[in-house]
Order: C-alpha cells, then structure tokens, then sequence
C-alpha cells in the first residue's frame, strides 16, 4: 500500500473515473460480479486496489485480499485471502458441512475432515462451489469483496478456478475485482474473455509525476540564491511555494527564509 513515512496512504492520482467504476459495481447495491484491472507494470494496477479497499472497508464491506508471487504454489493468492476469513470454527458451519474436506484443501488450519467422497462432475466445479459457498457465509448478509493482486504470476490450478468462479457471481454479494499485467504471455487471458475488463493506461507525465500534496514540498534542484523574481529556470517546486519571496541557497519549498511573506 502506497504510504507516507508517517503512515498515512498517499492521496490517489488520476484514477476518479476507474475508481468510480469500482465502487459502484463492488459497493451495496451495486450488481456485483467480476472484473479484471489490466495494465502494463507499474501503472497503478496495486494503488487502485488498496484504495478500493480502504473505501469499501470503510462501509462495512468485508474485504478479503490475496496476492501471487513468483513460483507460488497452488491457490496461493485465494488461500492467502480466505485464512484471515475463515478460523478454524467455521468448518463447523451447517452450511459449509458439505464442503469441508474440499475446503481443507485450501485452509489448512481447519479440522482434518473425513474423506471425501468421489464426484462424477469436474473437481474445479466442486472447489468453486465450496468457495463460493464460504465466501457467502463470510459476507454474512452483507457484501464481501475479494481482491486478487498480481494475478498475472497465478499457478493455473488459480487460474482455472477464478474461470469457474468469475462468471456465477453475477447477482451474488461476492465480488471479484482482481488485477493483472495485459501482456499476451499472462495467464489470465482466459479469464480475460469471461470477466469485464478495466485497462489502465500510463497516466500524463504532468498527472502522473506527483500528486498535489506532494508537489507542495518538492525541493527544487537547481541550488539558487534568494530572490524575488519569477521561479528560476529548471525550478520544479510549486508555483504557490517558489514564484515569489526570497529563499535561502540550499532549497526550495521548506527552505523559504524566516520572515519572509509566502506568495499569494
């Protein structure tokens, strides 16, 4: 999660509209489902979710988050959201009765589960059927969000079920929103064709360089003796901050000297 030194996140930059298309489908009352954030490394694929979650979380959204890594083993990013979901206790449920010792499969922590019985019907419907069915009984009447990070390093035993799974939450209060690099060699291009796809492009350098905030206290490079002339050439700091007034040698925004008048 993007944050500053202090701990505080760092303000979203130029993603209003993405993250207005994500709050209305994930939020209460919106239609649920699926949805796949793609864009190239780097692009703030990661950012948008942190923030979506913070959001949704805020509004008693029950959040679940799991990321692939590099060489993960299978299920790795749904196991790593489910385990903060589900303690032990749950498999006692009465309505997950059906699926524990599927479900024992991806939460080892649960109760060693008797053996289960052999199905005619592919073992990813079973698996998705259990998660489906866990991830109802966690929202608990509400909604619950599951964030899926990084997907484009998945296992395809990952893969393979989110394509069963995506695609029957449609009026569900489960939601799916998981993020992945668009380029060919991903895993996910399957996944690609049954779930809407939301694609971030490389924001304007202007947008993307730094957020207000920031900008504010940016220090400028070019060392400079005081003035009271327009900001010099090569300045970067702010205009409200460097336009006017005088400044001491070794910086911009922080530096102003004492006494000085800020610009208005």
């Amino acid at each position: 999660m993007a944050a500053r030194p202090g701990g505080r996140r760092l303000p979203l930059v130029g993603r209003s509209a993405e993250l207005s298309e994500l709050l209305a489908l994930c939020g209460a009352g919106g239609a649920g489902g699926a949805v796949l954030v793609a864009g190239p490394a780097g692009v703030g694929k990661s950012r948008l979710l942190d923030e979506l979650a913070g959001r949704l979380a805020a509004t008693g959204v029950v959040v679940l988050r799991g990321s692939a890594v590099v060489g993960g083993g299978p299920y790795r990013p749904l196991a790593e959201a489910l385990l903060r979901a589900a303690p032990p206790a749950l498999a006692e449920h009465e309505r997950l009765a059906p699926f524990r010792a599927v479900l024992a499969r991806l939460l080892p922590a649960w109760p060693v589960a008797p053996a289960a019985r052999e199905y005619v019907v592919d073992p990813v419907v079973v698996l998705g059927e259990a998660v489906l069915e866990l991830l109802r009984v966690v929202a608990a009447g509400g909604r619950c969000l599951l964030l899926l990070d990084d997907l484009h390093w998945a296992d395809a035993e990952t893969v393979r079920l989110l394509e069963y799974l995506a695609p029957v939450l449609d009026g569900e209060q489960v939601v799916l929103v998981g993020a992945a690099r668009d380029d060919e060699s991903s895993p996910v291009r399957g996944l690609r064709r049954r779930v809407p796809v939301l694609s971030l492009r490389k924001l304007p350098p202007r947008t993307s360089r730094r957020s207000p905030a920031t900008a504010r206290t940016a220090r400028c490079p070019t060392r400079w003796a005081g003035s009271s002339g327009p900001r010099p050439t090569g300045c970067r700091c702010s205009w409200r901050n460097c336009s006017r007034g005088s400044w001491r040698r070794d910086g911009c925004a922080a530096t102003r000297s004492a006494g000085t008048p800020r610009a208005r």
